[in-house]
């Protein structure tokens, strides 16, 4: 468990100290929540990972260099966040996000 935990504290300083590793960090960090069983906290991440791409998304022009890579980060977040609230028995809106 040393291990994990020294991961969560490497992925909690990437996320709070260069904004360019941000989603990386929340992405590894929440994978790593789910693995650890902490359902609650994957969720957090993947919600916060959902909200930073959607917004990035939003602000890509419909066709172009680079939508397609925010298109997949965006998709990864669904999926994961959709993960995260299986896991917590919200099959309501885990369906949501896995559409």
């Amino acid at each position: 468990m040393g291990n994990l935990n020294g991961a969560l504290v490497s992925y909690a300083q990437a996320i709070e100290v260069d904004g360019k590793t941000v989603s990386q960090g929340l992405m590894k960090r929440g994978m790593l929540y789910l693995q650890m069983k902490n359902s609650d906290l994957a969720l957090q991440d993947f919600t916060k990972l959902t909200e930073i791409a959607e917004e990035i998304n939003m602000k890509l022009p419909p066709v172009g260099a680079g939508t397609q890579s925010q298109s997949n980060a965006l998709s990864k977040a669904y999926f994961y966040k959709a993960k995260a609230l299986k896991k917590l028995e919200n099959l309501n809106d885990s369906v949501l996000y896995f559409e």
